[in-house]
């Protein structure tokens, strides 16, 4: 859903969270013969298909630490993506003579994280808090807020677990931000500070990005399904005044509000 073009450092090897298939589009958008290494010689391409896809416009190929050091120099990537990296020894394989920067496919590595994509996405009001709603169902992460207390709430009554930090509180420390303190995916409401991350959302306004290299979406509300209309009303009950605690809401009103 959300692929943009990878701003890769040949010198620097990666780790990233995403699934193959996505990473796969990612790099798709800049080289045209990608491999994947496999420590399974069953998934493994033979010879004949490797040739075969090599001469193809554009082609992903599987295969072997071994088997791709054979064809190495007839891939494009400038890195080299790795399923089931934690297997390779047990299956005898070694990473050590790959002579290209690796991608690994593991989120507990120690590598430095992809940057997949940052995207904004210009919507106000209740229609933020829509599209927060269907990027919290797809993602893990953190929330950095103008109005923490009142996304605290939003999050508290759709049980949606994520951390929720005021962007005032943490100025100085966005930038330095890691994924495995804050998640591998960072949305900024109503406000914008350069941080690392693999995925960063901004919501609000596109004056929040400006002179920083986001793509603007438009994102489809409905992918909220069900719940477009119940994040609307639950915005809309989040008044200022049951934001500052003046007021509460009715323990029973959201009580199903996830069935």
């Amino acid at each position: 859903m959300f692929i943009q073009k990878l701003n890769l450092d040949n010198s620097v090897s990666y780790s990233t969270s995403a699934d193959l298939q996505s990473l796969v589009e990612n790099l798709q958008l800049s080289f045209s013969h990608i491999p994947v290494l496999t420590p399974y010689s069953s998934k493994s391409d033979t010879e004949k298909t490797i040739n075969e896809n090599l001469k193809k416009g554009a082609s992903v190929t599987t295969m072997t630490p071994t088997v791709f050091l054979k064809f190495i120099d007839r891939f494009d990537c400038s890195h080299v993506p790795v399923a089931d990296s934690s297997l390779m020894p047990k299956f005898g394989f070694s990473l050590d003579g790959i002579k290209k920067p690796l991608i690994i496919l593991d989120s507990k590595s120690e590598l430095p994280r992809l940057n997949l994509f940052k995207v904004l996405i210009n919507k106000k009001k209740e229609e933020a808090f829509v599209a927060l709603f269907v990027i919290t169902e797809m993602f893990k992460g953190t929330v950095i807020a103008r109005n923490p207390k009142k996304v605290k709430l939003f999050c508290e009554l759709f049980s949606i677990d994520w951390k929720v930090i005021s962007y005032n509180d943490h100025l100085k420390s966005i930038e330095n931000i890691k994924a495995q303190d804050y998640g591998d995916c960072l949305v900024f409401m109503d406000e914008y500070r350069e941080a690392l991350a693999e995925r960063i959302f901004v919501i609000g306004d596109s004056s929040l990005v400006k002179g920083h290299a986001f793509e603007v979406v438009d994102m489809n509300l409905s992918l909220a399904g069900k719940y477009k209309y119940r994040v609307e009303d639950v915005y809309r009950s989040l008044t200022p005044a049951v934001v500052s605690g003046k007021k509460s809401i009715h323990p029973d009103r959201f009580k199903n509000i996830r069935k």
